[in-house]
């Protein structure tokens, strides 16, 4: 393969990865998605946790964490989306 043709070859897929790129951002309908799924299930979960008197506090923790995990990541989904 001569210099030119892998000088092409190699334009056209830089080309094309950055054509890719911009398209990591999640879709904007599973964006939607889970943010209705949170808004659903995380309120009635973080209740449920507060109310489990049999969780010790470093359950009730870990599970506070994952809410305000998920939320973070939603949130940045849908910054990422827009």
């Amino acid at each position: 393969m001569n210099i030119k043709r892998k000088r092409s070859l190699l334009l056209l897929l830089t080309v094309a990865c950055c054509a890719v790129l911009p398209s990591c951002a999640p879709p904007q309908v599973y964006v939607t998605a889970d943010r209705e799924t949170f808004n659903a299930v995380a309120p009635e979960y973080r209740a449920y946790v507060e109310a489990d008197a049999n969780l010790s506090d470093v359950q009730k923790e870990r599970r506070y964490r994952t809410i305000d995990t998920w939320q973070s990541r939603v949130e940045a989904a849908e910054g990422a989306a827009k």
